[in-house]
């Protein structure tokens, strides 16, 4: 998913954030964004999503302190993103970049992600991980 017109918020996922917000948490997103190394889009075109992403959490009083995203894919057209890395989900690298960037403490960070990938990728980074269902 790469166009703004395209972000659906998954059920729960605004009230989740919210909770996080409200215990006084920052929230990061890690994103697999094979995409870019398949040539469907762009990092611009990421990073316009992103833009209209962050704009409609803004608008709910909620605020991303990073986004981290692997253009790595299996499929990719260039060797360039088609070499195996430590960043794709379910490995754990963008948390540990995250976590690098901004000196987390990742036993005392969670992870709550709609794939197992996500959950998987917090578990070996050493946080707590949590499957949200939606809803």
């Amino acid at each position: 998913m790469f166009r703004p017109e395209d972000l659906v918020f998954i059920d729960g996922a605004i009230e989740a954030l919210s909770l996080v917000k409200e215990i006084g948490g920052r929230i990061f997103l890690f994103t697999n964004q094979g995409g870019i190394g398949r040539g469907l889009f762009s990092v611009d075109d990421l990073e316009l999503f992103h833009a209209h992403m962050l704009a409609k959490l803004a608008s709910h009083g909620i605020i991303i302190s990073d986004i981290a995203h692997c253009p790595h894919h299996p499929l990719a057209v260039s060797s360039r993103f088609r070499t195996p890395c430590s960043c794709r989900k379910p490995e754990p690298g963008m948390i540990l970049q995250l976590a690098k960037r901004w000196d987390l403490d990742l036993s005392r960070t969670f992870v709550v992600g709609d794939r197992e990938t996500d959950v998987t990728a917090g578990v070996l980074a050493g946080c707590k991980s949590y499957l949200l269902e939606g809803g």
